[in-house]
């Protein structure tokens, strides 16, 4: 077995003793080991995906170009620096090997919220930490050819319990949105967390509510209250983070604006919805659409460049009669 996998599964191990310990002093230790085991299982993955390169070329982050001497360049690395687990998803996306970005993602800031930020939800973090790492632990174990059941032993088991656990929270707080109407299927569709401690385990106040704004709610996490607003706010925005960040990479604009008309921050410009659908632009609450051109450049107006105080003008013309006035 090579150092890399041994270390990975000693890790994984460490940070599943450290949560069983129940003791709050030893969460953050538990969300340091299952992270880092993580992380070097990963690394593995990739060192088995080209078994003929170097390891260090691999892993390694901090790479320089140096002339060779001959007209061309080499790479040699700045520093002893790897790669982290934020990283892993572009390294693999390049060595063409499947991931979920999204919980490496997840995993990676949950991880650094609670180094950074948190110490009493730090248990219940860690509750959600193993959870969302369990499909990535198991794809990966057997990517490198290992059986986690004999190579974890007892952690494997308690991994096994806490997801199941931490599922049967997370539908039954799932099932109190049942009911309502939301005005837009993106918004009953987007993945739903507390913005305090990013935990999914977000509840309806009142399960009964049929009323997409009256759907406040609360963490059962860390006990945050979630206006019925933020809630849809953030929703929208998760949906969108990822195309929106690609747009942002191609020179775009952006996708989610605040809506010129209710304030809210989810006003849509949709222009190659996921689902294959039609475009769609409008505000997912008020359902309000900024329409018309700007009555000085004839520009179409957007809410990316409306004025801020006249409506009929782009910003950059409201600006400019401004200070004609």
């Amino acid at each position: 077995m090579s150092p890399l996998l041994d270390n990975a599964i000693q890790s994984i191990r460490i940070g599943v003793e450290d949560y069983e310990a129940h003791d709050p002093a030893r969460a953050l230790s538990a969300i340091r080991n299952l992270h880092a085991g993580l992380l070097l299982l990963a690394k593995e993955v990739l060192v088995q995906a080209v078994p003929d390169a170097d390891e260090d070329d691999l892993i390694g982050a901090d790479y320089k170009p140096m002339p060779d001497g001959n007209g061309n360049v080499t790479y040699e690395k700045r520093s002893a620096r790897t790669i982290g687990l934020a990283g892993i998803g572009e390294r693999f996306k390049d060595f063409r090997i499947p991931v979920d970005q999204a919980a490496l993602k997840k995993l990676s800031g949950l991880r650094n919220d609670v180094e950074h930020r948190y110490t009493q939800e730090a248990p219940d973090a860690v509750r959600q930490t193993v959870a969302g790492a369990f499909p990535l632990v198991v794809r990966w174990f057997r990517r490198v050819g290992v059986d986690p059941v004999e190579k974890l032993g007892e952690a494997w088991k308690t991994m096994l319990e806490v997801r199941d656990v931490y599922e049967q929270e997370l539908r039954a707080c799932r099932e109190t949105f049942d009911g309502v109407e939301w005005a837009h299927a993106v918004v009953g569709q987007a993945p739903r967390e507390c913005p305090r401690c990013r935990s999914e385990l977000l509840e309806q106040i009142e399960p009964e509510n049929r009323e997409q704004e009256c759907a406040d709610s609360a963490c059962r996490s860390c006990g945050a209250k979630v206006s019925a607003e933020r809630l849809v706010e953030n929703a929208v925005a998760a949906h969108y983070s990822a195309a929106e960040l690609l747009d942002y990479k191609h020179g775009g604009d952006g996708i989610v604006f605040d809506c010129p008309e209710c304030g809210l921050h989810t006003y849509v410009v949709d222009s190659e919805p996921e689902d294959g659908g039609s475009e769609f632009v409008g505000c997912v609450v008020c359902e309000h659409r900024v329409q018309g051109r700007c009555a000085r450049c004839q520009e179409d107006l957007t809410p990316g460049n409306l004025g801020a105080n006249h409506f009929g003008y782009c910003d950059y013309c409201e600006h400019m009669l401004l200070k004609d006035d």
